[in-house]
This record gives C-alpha cells, sequence and structure tokens, in this order.
C-alpha cells in the first residue's frame, strides 16, 4: 500500500523554494522564526493549554490503542483470539463511522466541544475495558454474598464502541484546533509542534503503562496490573480534559473569518 501511494509523487513536480539564502542562512533565518514561534505559543494561553492538553490526551489514546491485544486478552481474560480480533475490528469500523460523524459535529460545536466529547467517550472506553472481566471473591457469610461477584468479559464490546467513537475523532479535532489557534503565517509549525507532543508521548506512554504493570505485579496478579495500569490512562485523559476544558473556544470568530491571535480572550 505505501508503494502504490507513492507511486504519484514520481510524477509530482516538487516547486522551487523562492530564498536565494546561503544553507547557513536559512537554518538562521529558521531557528529565529521558531523562537518567535514559541514565543507567541507562550503568551497564548489558548495555545499552551491545548499543546499540554493534547499531549496528555493523545498520551493515553495512543497506549490505549498499543496494548489493546494485551489488555483484551491478560485483563478482561478473552482466550478466544476469533473474539479479539471481533473487538478490536469492531472499534476499527466504528471509527471509520464516526469518523464523518465528527466532522459534522465539529462544525457545529466547534473544536473544544467536540474535544471533550471525545475525551469523555475515550473514558468510558478505559472505564468499560477495567470492569470487563473483573473476578472478586464474596465470602458467604458476607451480607452481599448473593451479588455478582465477576463482571462479564463481553462489557470490552462497549470498550470497542466508546473507542470507536474517540479513535478517529481525536486526530481530527486535532488538525482543526491547529487551524482555528494558529496564526496563518504560523499554521506549518502548530503542526510540526503537534507532531512533536505526539511523539514524544508515543515514547513516554509505554514507559508508564510498563511502569505500572511492573508496580501492580509486585502485590497483586496480572490481570489486576492492567487494570492499574489503565487507571493511570484513565487520569491522564482526565488530566488532558480539564486543561482543554479552560480553553477560550475562538470557533465562532473563526468562522466569521477572523484569524489568530484573536484580542481579547
Amino acid at each position: 500500500m505505501i508503494i502504490l501511494i507513492s507511486i504519484p509523487y514520481l510524477f509530482h513536480k516538487e516547486a522551487e523554494s523562492p530564498s536565494n539564502l546561503k544553507p547557513i542562512e536559512n537554518l538562521k533565518q529558521s531557528f529565529s522564526s521558531l523562537k518567535e514561534s514559541l514565543k507567541h505559543i507562550f503568551k497564548d494561553r489558548n495555545s499552551l493549554l491545548f499543546f499540554i492538553g493534547w499531549f496528555f490526551l493523545v498520551d493515553a489514546a495512543n497506549t490505549t490503542i498499543l496494548f489493546m491485544v494485551p489488555v483484551i486478552e491478560g485483563a478482561v481474560g478473552v482466550t478466544n483470539s476469533t473474539i479479539t480480533y471481533i473487538i478490536i475490528l469492531t472499534g476499527i469500523l466504528l471509527s471509520i463511522v464516526f469518523g464523518f460523524i465528527t466532522g459534522h459535529v465539529l462544525k457545529r460545536l466547534g473544536p473544544k466541544k467536540t474535544f471533550l466529547i471525545s475525551g469523555i467517550a475515550w473514558m468510558l472506553a478505559i472505564i468499560f475495558t477495567i470492569f470487563a472481566g473483573w473476578q472478586y471473591k464474596i465470602e458467604q457469610l458476607d451480607p452481599l454474598w448473593f451479588l455478582i461477584h465477576e463482571f462479564p468479559w463481553w462489557l470490552m464490546f462497549f470498550g470497542a464502541f466508546f473507542i470507536g467513537i474517540g479513535f478517529r475523532s481525536i486526530w481530527i479535532i486535532g488538525r482543526q484546533f491547529i487551524m482555528v489557534l494558529a496564526p496563518p503565517s504560523k499554521l506549518a509549525q502548530y503542526n510540526g509542534f503537534q507532531k512533536i507532543a505526539g511523539r514524544v508521548s508515543a515514547i513516554v506512554s509505554p514507559l508508564i503503562f510498563a511502569g505500572m504493570m511492573l508496580l501492580g505485579a509486585t502485590f497483586t496478579t496480572v490481570n489486576h496490573s492492567f487494570r492499574l495500569a489503565l487507571g493511570s490512562l484513565l487520569l491522564f485523559f482526565i488530566i488532558g480534559e480539564v486543561l482543554i476544558a479552560f480553553i477560550k473556544d475562538p470557533f465562532k470568530r473563526y468562522m466569521k473569518g477572523e484569524r489568530a491571535p484573536y484580542y481579547g480572550i
């Protein structure tokens, strides 16, 4: 697929850079522009909140996807590989459907509210996954002995449903947020910062997840270690949601044709 998609670029005529600067001068100019963009981000409360919130949200989202199969088998207790694939396929198909829905919601509500909805979907996905297949003991002498002592594994399908909502939408909304918050001349650099935050989180998140697994293994079983690690991801989603909630969304002004910087917010 990568080779097929690359073929059109063999016939693409690349535009020449209009700059006649020498490489060292071009490099100095790039660093100067980068420094200016960083100053703007730190001065703009909304941009700063977005990038920090984006780090926490995409950090948790990437890790959830990365460890989905081990979680389904190790924590939920699904031993049939066919069921595992069905759960994952359910999430993927729903993500395609909700990708189109996200576009319509985004146009009506703006990136902030849509982002918050996506974050809530991710948190519900984590909660359902934590409880799916959870077994606990109740002694016969306990007055509540008649209550259920095992949550059904099929709760994981609800987790897949909410992952389907959040999986595609978080990156769609993130790109639109950049379009709204970035000054037109800094759009490419803002996209670069967003990508850097995503790459850093792709390194940090597996370390945190593995660390929580190791910590849990010292005093509980493996499947509960997975749940402890998922709990840390839930905390990351909560932090990201809180940060995004404090953004003063300029979406209405953006839709009227105004572009960043938005004075007065």
